[in-house]
């Protein structure tokens, strides 16, 4: 059964032609998928379409809990 993961993703962009300084950037991915490691993957294409000279530095994968519907207090 699929689950909700969060991919928090850091990195940076290199500023000019040189590549001395760099951006920093980050970005949180909501993928629903049956295993943590396809959701990072997806994240990292997803993140690597938007900046594709972008190095990433770290990331991680958060399994997201759906709220429970509160249940009505009967008197």
């Amino acid at each position: 059964m699929p689950e909700i993961y969060m991919v928090h993703i850091d990195g940076s962009v290199p500023c000019g032609n040189l590549e001395l300084t760099r951006n920093d950037i980050s970005a949180e991915i909501v993928h629903d998928e049956i295993h943590p490691a396809l959701a990072i993957g997806r994240a990292v294409i997803e993140f690597m379409s938007k900046h594709p000279r972008a190095h990433i530095h770290d990331f991680t994968a958060y399994k997201r809990v759906a709220k429970q519907p509160r249940k009505s207090k009967k008197k």
